[in-house]
């Protein structure tokens, strides 16, 4: 009876030895897809590690995951790192850019301390964008993890999470919620809700906005008091660029619905369809932010946004560093 086991042992471990010799020598896992957007859509979802949430397959799945995003999170560099009982740990840089075309990353995981070459290409197909999707491990499995590895099917238990992350991206896509990338910025395409403004509004020079909007905006706050739902906007109705004078407003949105004074009034704006960038930095330096927005809207066929609207979400007088600012830039459309 022993003899019987010992030869079965032998026999297994001979099975097992031949599969080590078969099995994959490292992780190699390539799929494609066909995904409903543009190359820029498809673009903004995978150069802006922010975005990952919306479709990867394991940060859908896993949601305890812990996500540190680094600094710069998208581009070249951009990174983030994630820590999980269920998925471990490890990190992703960005190593490689073709804006539109080509995403390279390297890929690490702490347990396996391996770095793994991911590739993500993108080429125009019709209207839709093809997306090939490569990863590569340098580092060879030790000869006796390959028996296992062949067993587990780790290359095609990958390739599936891939699929299922490409066939997520799709769907999310589809939902009208992804933003398209575009010199740097992610353009997000959305409803504007109909808002009601109090504001002063005037025909002005650009010398002139800072002082306008430090005269009013503290009148208007005062003036809306609790009624005030939001942070202070400038509104512009028409700009030209070559006098640098345009028609436009300083503002707040109010739940108000009447208001008697000369000076300031009720600026309705109806539901819209808007582009909206999130610009950080100084007002000064804006113009890139403002020409991808206008190359987003004359790619959809629309000749010029009818109101712009930037939305000032950081305070200039408590906060100094102009790198910190927050401004929402509304393009709104017909």
């Amino acid at each position: 009876m022993l003899k019987k086991i010992l030869y079965t042992l032998l026999a297994l471990l001979a099975v097992y030895i031949i599969l080590c010799f078969v099995g994959p020598k490292n992780m190699d896992v390539t799929t494609t897809k066909t995904i409903n957007g543009s190359p820029n859509q498809v673009y903004g979802q995978i150069i802006e590690f922010r975005n990952w949430p919306n479709w990867s397959k394991w940060m859908k799945d896993d949601t305890a995951m812990s996500l540190t995003f680094g600094n710069p999170s998208s581009g070249l560099g951009g990174s983030y790192s994630w820590k999980s009982e269920k998925s471990g740990s490890g990190n992703m840089k960005i190593t490689e850019v073709i804006p539109g075309q080509l995403v390279k990353s390297d890929l690490v995981f702490d347990d396996w301390n391996s770095t793994n070459k991911v590739t993500m290409e993108l080429k125009p197909n019709g209207t839709n964008t093809d997306v090939t999707w490569k990863m590569i491990d340098e580092k060879p499995f030790p000869f006796f993890l390959r028996g296992m590895m062949l067993v587990m099917n780790m290359n095609g238990s990958i390739q599936k999470d891939f699929d299922a992350g490409l066939a997520n991206m799709d769907s999310y896509i589809k939902s009208g919620k992804a933003a398209t990338y575009l010199n740097g910025f992610s353009i997000l395409e959305s409803d504007f809700p109909a808002t009601t403004y109090l504001g002063k509004r005037s025909l002005l020079e650009m010398k002139d906005l800072s002082a306008y909007f430090a005269k009013h905006f503290p009148e208007i706050a005062k003036l809306a008091g609790n009624k005030c739902v939001g942070p202070p906007v400038g509104i512009y109705w028409k700009w030209d660029m070559n006098s640098q004078k345009g028609d436009m407003a300083a503002a707040m949105p109010v739940s108000m619905s009447e208001i008697l004074n000369d000076q300031y009034k009720l600026i309705p704006v109806p539901t819209s369809r808007q582009y909206i960038i999130e610009y950080h930095g100084g007002y000064d330096k804006m113009a890139l932010a403002y020409q991808s927005l206008d190359s987003m809207i004359h790619s959809k066929g629309i000749p010029n946004p009818s109101l712009v609207i930037e939305e000032y979400i950081t305070d200039p007088m408590t906060e100094k560093d102009t790198s910190k600012w927050l401004t929402v830039i509304h393009f709104l459309t017909k």
